[in-house]
């Protein structure tokens, strides 16, 4: 079995912490988040949570950074001091935890659970772990959606 996103950006220290219980939280701050966004209706809701995952540079004001950041804060309350004791930015462990959250997401569809997403040409994209290490990490989403298939008339 590969191994998780998660588990990935702690391997190649995107996020700094070995303690296991704040590695737990994490944990569970992406369980959360993938509950709430199984609840969303549109595929299209899950949109801005995709792009917030897939741009290095986000703020830490947008909407969906400082939502995620909030079920982080609740599963993990000393989540601002650990992360600036190791000078990391919040938004590298919300972008993980959105990112682990989405590939268990996409897990569960594979498998059948989860029926409202799927692969959508120019649209989406469920990539899986090796393609994303295949291409270093780099999240441009042309890399993996591609274009649309073009409609004559």
């Amino acid at each position: 079995m590969t191994e998780s996103i998660l588990q990935t950006y702690l391997n190649e220290q995107h996020i700094k912490t070995d303690v296991t219980e704040n590695i737990e939280n994490l944990k569970k701050a992406v369980k959360e988040l993938e509950k709430n966004l199984t609840r969303k209706k549109v595929k299209s809701d899950i949109i801005p949570y995709t792009l917030v995952a897939l741009d290095p540079k986000v703020k830490g004001n947008d909407p969906v950074v400082q939502q995620v950041e909030k079920i982080i804060i609740k599963k993990w309350p000393t989540f601002k001091n650990g992360v600036t004791a190791t000078n990391d930015t919040s938004t590298t462990y919300v972008r993980a935890v959105i990112l682990e959250a989405l590939s268990q997401l996409s897990r569960k569809q594979h498998a059948g659970g989860y029926e409202a997403y799927e692969d959508d040409a120019g649209f989406c994209k469920s990539a899986t772990l090796d393609e994303i290490k295949a291409n270093d990490y780099v999240l441009t989403p042309g890399r993996y959606v591609g274009a649309a298939p073009i409609e004559l008339c």
